[in-house]
């Protein structure tokens, strides 16, 4: 998350491992972690084109095809939310993005 972000209160970094703090620990060492306040989630969601992204999968006639397209154009996207947008399951998704 930008520090612009952090400072408009939008929300903040942190270490989901609980061992480190990015600001004390530096970005060697932490692994950062943007984490938004669920009062800014409104203002935030529609900035991801939603319409957009629905329109695009409506259009394919698979779930691979449909999996592939958000893995390629929207790669941010969590697993589950990967899962229920391309109708494929989570494992499938989980396995897509494993590096090989």
């Amino acid at each position: 998350m930008t520090d612009e972000a952090v400072k408009d209160g939008y929300g903040q970094n942190v270490d989901p491992s609980n061992l480190h703090s990015v600001i004390l620990s530096g970005g060697r060492k932490a692994f950062p972690f943007p984490v938004f306040y669920r009062d800014k989630l409104k203002d935030i969601a529609w900035t991801l084109g939603w319409e957009l992204i629905l329109k695009a999968i409506d259009g394919l006639d698979s779930k691979k095809a449909r999996l592939s397209w958000l893995l390629s154009h929207h790669a941010y996207l969590p697993n589950q939310t990967m899962a229920d947008l391309s109708g494929a399951g989570l494992a499938t998704v989980e396995r897509y993005r494993q590096p090989k």
